[in-house]
């Protein structure tokens, strides 16, 4: 697996308080880019040159606003449901590169680490250490995080792994949440239950589904990408639409139109990790063309 420091890969715009973004290539031509910023990772090419992810142009880069696309790392407090701020502190703490090599199957891996500060314990009074582990071939991208209780005390955490997948939105569709109990964050906080078939996005969309059994898949023109997690039991669907979008000075206007997020998630019950314990949280995503069956 080939290594460097690309801060030019996304035009120069990585401000240097930042840090430069990591970039890994495994040998059949798939990479990704990660930024030690939130631990994120930015880019995810497949080896037939597709690239599933979105990476909003507006992004600040300025080491202290969270990067707008790619996988932010949401812990230990999705959005809103609690007293801390807004996703937590894991999207905006510096993480460290812990290793890179091979597995023994032969894909490419990319371990990254992050552990309480006296920063973070201002805001959230717990030891943790957090390692997120990428491994990536060809078509395929798992992302796992690990969540360590290094400390004497047990706590709770929401969280997900808030992913940003490139669609034309308006001609995609996502299907898997069909029967599902869902929390309608975008409606006053309803709670209903999907019985629409695939969902079509054509407005703000804000869905929390509860304790989802199997894959999601979503399919747009040219691509079907399937999202399949363990250990997360929630997949939460977000796509801002266009009153929300002109409001989020880090997304062009029109940037709501070319993404939804589909998130795995741990957000209805709140996951408990006892002192010395250990919870593992993956998703995996896999990205087909169009004519792959």
């Amino acid at each position: 697996m080939n290594t460097r420091l690309s801060p030019d890969i996304l035009r120069d715009h990585l401000a240097p308080s930042a840090g430069p973004l990591l970039s890994f290539q495994h040998d059949d031509g798939s990479s990704i880019a990660l930024s030690l910023f939130g631990g994120q990772l930015c880019h995810w090419r497949t080896a037939d040159g597709s690239d599933p992810l979105y990476l909003s142009p507006h992004s600040m880069w300025n080491g202290y606003t969270a990067i707008r696309g790619g996988m932010p790392v949401i812990f230990p407090q999705f959005a809103n449901e609690g007293l801390l701020p807004k996703h937590g502190v894991a999207r905006t703490s510096l993480w460290q590169l812990a290793e890179h090599g091979l597995t023994p199957s032969g894909h490419s891996q990319v371990k990254l680490v992050l552990g309480d500060t006296a920063s973070t314990r201002c805001i959230w009074p717990y030891s943790f250490e957090l390692m997120l582990t990428f491994t990536f071939g060809g078509n395929q991208l798992t992302a796992e995080l690990e969540v360590h209780n290094t400390g004497s005390e047990a706590f709770d955490f929401t969280g997900a792994l808030h992913t940003y997948l490139a669609t034309p939105v308006v001609q995609s569709s996502v299907a898997g949440l069909s029967g599902l109990t869902f929390l309608d964050s975008a409606d006053q906080r309803r709670l209903a239950v999907a019985n629409e078939g695939p969902l079509h996005i054509d407005r703000e969309i804000d869905r929390f589904f509860f304790n989802v059994p199997h894959p999601v898949t979503l399919t747009s023109p040219g691509r079907r990408t399937e999202v399949e997690q363990s250990g997360f039991t929630d997949v939460v669907v977000w796509n801002p639409w266009q009153m929300l979008a002109a409001n989020l000075p880090d997304l062009p206007d029109t940037g709501y139109l070319h993404f939804v997020c589909i998130e795995s998630a741990v957000v209805g019950v709140p996951t408990t990790v006892a002192p010395g314990h250990r919870w593992t949280g993956t998703q995996r995503l896999v990205a087909h063309s169009a004519s792959t069956h």
